[in-house]
């Protein structure tokens, strides 16, 4: 497609991260303690799925300007 921009190429991933932002929010509104007590205790799972989760969303915007790039 002729003249798309980055930004709109961008857009699904940016609400994907937008949904998951929206879900942890509420989860961890919705249960605190829990939430920090679990976080507390499993501090590596939860940095080590925060960071897949970021280098899948990275991913998948690469690959998303890279598909739209080459059209």
């Amino acid at each position: 497609r002729e003249g798309s921009s980055v930004a709109s190429v961008l857009r699904p991933v940016g609400a994907v991260v937008t949904c998951g932002a929206a879900v942890v929010a509420i989860v961890a509104l919705a249960r605190p303690h829990a939430v920090v007590s679990y976080a507390s205790a499993h501090s590596a799972f939860v940095i080590g799925a925060a960071a897949i989760a970021a280098c899948g969303m990275g991913l998948a915007g690469a690959a998303s300007l890279a598909l739209n790039r080459s059209r």
